[in-house]
């Protein structure tokens, strides 16, 4: 069969077939035929949507974003599927689906050339998601504000649509990144000192063979801002031993957040919820505490741990 004939048998099984135990029969008879990957994100979603539970494990076995249909090797492009696949990718964030979100993320924010991930991309969407945490808000993010004519008539206005996230486990995220910076011993530690009187949240990043250090941070709430920072070469080769986000890439945003608020290039630095802060303040005062034999201590951030 050709990839169209295979859909089209594909097509013809989802409708005809109710039982799901069934259908996966069928389609891992199906799976001989080396096409299959290559329509992962048509029945990806759909198998995906019917059950999670009897079709995950099939799935993942056959999961790809290639295609050798013209007896050559080449990306499935997510744009030409975005529709489906972003569904897919809402759902398995709704599911809480780790495994299946890596893979996704992987195949949407790829290079469209050849292996790995477009940086430049990756970290626009590292940014975004920081922000959101940071502000508790989920907008689109823009580059042009607003366009005017040459008196001042309104040509053009960015769209402002925004979401507020309604998650209990939001501020806890927030606490958590804020206690990064403020703990002793966190890996963004060096951002709490009397020479960095911006309060921020964030969290340092290292990739293997350190070929990427990375630290993305916030200011607190709707006013704030964020930035991302990524040390890398573009052959991906390693930086050098010890070249983490906290040594290579914490510096940077330093001195961008101190520069944009000495500069005035935004409003005032935003302050985080004292519930935050004072939630912080006991784990701190808890660690300094001496330590005696008993059952763990839950901890501000709700969980049962010594150290960030």
């Amino acid at each position: 069969m050709n990839e169209k004939q295979l859909r089209r048998a594909i097509e013809q099984l989802l409708e005809s077939q109710p039982d799901n135990q069934r259908l996966r029969d069928n389609l891992e008879g199906l799976s001989r035929d080396p096409l299959l990957p290559a329509l992962t994100w048509y029945w990806g979603p759909r198998l995906y949507a019917r059950s999670k539970a009897i079709f995950r494990p099939f799935i993942l076995n056959h999961f790809s974003q290639w295609t050798t249909a013209n007896e050559r090797w080449a990306r499935v492009h997510w744009a030409e599927h975005a529709s489906d696949l972003e569904a897919w990718l809402q759902a398995a964030r709704t599911s809480r689906d780790s495994g299946l979100i890596r893979r996704l993320h992987r195949w949407k924010y790829a290079v469209a050339k050849g292996w790995g991930l477009d940086q430049a991309r990756w970290n626009a969407a590292l940014a975004d998601a920081y922000r959101a945490i940071a502000s508790g808000v989920s907008a689109d993010p823009y580059v042009v504000d607003r366009v005017t004519d040459v008196s001042g008539q309104g040509l053009y206005d960015a769209p402002r649509a925004a979401r507020a996230i309604r998650s209990a486990g939001l501020r806890q995220i927030q606490e958590g990144l804020r206690g990064v910076v403020r703990i002793p011993g966190g890996t963004a530690n060096a951002l709490n000192r009397r020479d960095f009187p911006v309060p921020v949240l964030g969290k340092t990043g290292t990739t293997s063979d350190f070929r990427d250090a990375l630290f993305v941070g916030s200011t607190y709430g709707t006013s704030g801002i964020t930035v991302a920072v990524r040390i890398g070469f573009d052959d991906n080769r390693p930086l050098g031993r010890s070249e983490t986000g906290g040594r290579a890439a914490l510096p940077i945003f330093r001195e961008i957040m101190l520069r944009v608020y000495a500069d005035q290039l935004v409003g005032p630095v935003p302050r985080f919820p004292g519930s935050i802060e004072a939630g912080i303040d006991r784990y701190v005062a808890m660690r300094a505490e001496p330590k005696a034999d008993g059952p763990p201590v839950n901890t501000p951030f709700k969980g049962y741990q010594d150290q960030p």
